[in-house]
């Protein structure tokens, strides 16, 4: 987590900002204000990428609870259920970048 400033003027922009970056609630927002149209599909695949890759699958499983999928980041996460997951390196792609590459 960055380091909380100082002066207590900016703490308040400092808190909204690190909240706005929440990715499983971004995620699980944004789906959910999709509506019944979305939860009407019966099978669901999520791909979630990136360093946020874990909690953005987690957010999409919050709405769509029998979703599977594949998560692909820099750091390998806990497992997901129905999520197959999948390590990447960063910042210089390697062989587990291929990899994951590939699977997707």
């Amino acid at each position: 987590m960055p380091a909380q400033p100082t002066d207590p003027s900016l703490l308040g922009a400092w808190k909204a900002a690190l909240a706005s970056l929440d990715a499983e609630g971004l995620v699980l927002r944004e789906l959910a204000s999709a509506g019944a149209e979305l939860l009407a599909i019966p099978k669901v695949r999520v791909f979630a990428l990136g360093k946020a890759a874990a909690a953005m699958a987690r957010g999409a499983r919050r709405v769509l609870p029998g979703a599977t999928g594949l998560v692909i980041g820099p750091h390998a996460p806990a497992p997901l259920p129905g999520f197959e997951v999948l390590q990447g390196e960063h910042p210089l792609p390697g062989l587990k970048s291929l990899e994951a590459g590939l699977a997707l």
